[in-house]
């Protein structure tokens, strides 16, 4: 056997000893108590794997029994080079002055085309606002990444990179923790839940299986559509921390997302004591696929995909919905029917304040002010802050 034959396959055996290892520290380390249901270790190699990946997107076990059931676990059973799978955390001060966002990629450069190039497709990134008006972003890359489920809640750490969270099973609370000498960067943030988790069809039942489409071949499921976020890092010698609103989700998608997104406008907001939560897609064909979710005092008011629920459009003279690729909005305006037990309509007006990420033309993110107000009510809710984002990616 030549030398580099040999190298090679120690190499290989090393990496399935340290996939071995890792599956073993998170099942033994994840929290205990709860749902036992879907407990499941899973890891994915950092390189790019052949063959069909196969995904899920009912919520039973039926429809792939070699995946998890629970609501945030796994939802794709390799990464190939067409599919991508991300878990969403982020934060906002309630002044909006300052903002975090991390982001656990399972994505190939081709099933998600926004990462930058390095190499594997087990990648974190973190953006931060800080409180001196700087927009920080930074990634990491790992050789593997690891993501243990137990009940509907998930814990995940991306390799050696010190990038990882935990979550219980009941999904109240998730911890989303940096250990990186190598960027400089420690802390942790906390997200203690005060919303209800929910799939696009409504919320979570786990006795009932739901579609977790949010559009044709594009998964979501809300973990955490709304909680107290307090955050406690410190980036390359600066302290950020805060306390405000936080978010937790997940998506997938089992083909391009270039080729099954034209337009993609999501966001979440704190408005008074309600968690809002939006979305609206359109396909490269036209398609139209919208979202709404309203709580109040961990209530759920509205869970729904239907467009009879929800509308939106942008704010300005040029209003209008879709926006043109390469039109960046003001702002947008949205109504949210939640019954005339609830309120009736809900109608908010979120105002763009911060840009925290971009691809020119073709995606913003933004910190922004949420203001609105009940029809069957003359004054208009406490505004509050919000961050939402837009891909635009056909003419």
């Amino acid at each position: 056997m030549k030398l580099h034959s040999l190298v090679n396959m120690n190499g290989f055996y090393l990496l399935i000893t340290a996939l071995s290892l890792a599956e073993m520290a998170f099942a033994l380390s994840f929290p205990q108590g709860g749902s036992q249901r879907g407990r499941y270790v899973k890891s994915y190699p950092g390189m790019v794997q052949n063959g069909i990946s196969h995904a899920r997107f009912t919520s039973l076990p039926s429809e792939n029994p070699g995946l998890p059931a629970g609501l945030d676990g796994p939802k794709l059973d390799i990464i190939n080079s067409t599919v991508t799978q991300w878990w969403y955390f982020d934060a906002v001060s309630t002044d909006l002055s300052s903002s975090l966002t991390i982001v656990f990629f399972t994505s190939s450069a081709v099933g998600f085309p926004f990462t930058l190039p390095n190499g594997s497709v087990a990648v974190a990134y973190i953006w931060a606002t800080l409180p001196n008006g700087t927009v920080f972003t930074e990634y990491t890359s790992a050789a593997f990444a690891t993501v243990a489920t137990a009940g509907d809640g998930s814990s995940g750490g991306w390799g050696l990179t010190g990038f990882r969270w935990d979550g219980d099973p009941e999904m109240q609370k998730y911890t989303v923790t940096i250990e990186s000498s190598v960027l400089d960067i420690n802390g942790t943030l906390q997200l203690d839940s005060i919303a209800p988790a929910h799939y696009p069809s409504g919320p979570v039942d786990d006795m009932e299986e739901q579609s977790m489409e949010i559009a044709p071949h594009i998964g979501w499921t809300n973990a955490i559509p709304d909680s107290k976020g307090t955050v406690n890092f410190n980036i390359k010698g600066v302290n950020l921390q805060f306390e405000g609103p936080a978010y937790h989700d997940q998506n997938w998608a089992d083909a391009p997302f270039e080729t099954l997104v034209g337009t993609w406008y999501w966001g979440h907001g704190r408005l008074g004591n309600y968690s809002l939560v939006w979305f609206s897609l359109i396909t490269p064909s036209h398609e139209h696929y919208v979202n709404s979710y309203v709580s109040l005092d961990g209530k759920v008011l509205c869970a729904s995909n239907s467009s009879n629920h929800f509308n939106v459009t942008t704010m300005g003279p040029d209003a209008q919905f879709p926006p043109r690729k390469g039109y960046t909005p003001k702002g947008f305006s949205m109504e949210f029917d939640l019954g005339d037990a609830e309120g009736g309509l809900l109608a908010v007006n979120v105002t763009t304040k911060t840009v925290i990420t971009e691809v020119p033309t073709l995606y913003y993110r933004w910190i922004g002010s949420i203001e609105g107000k009940l029809s069957n009510q003359s004054e208009p809710l406490t505004s509050g802050p919000a961050v939402h984002d837009l891909f635009t990616l056909t003419e």
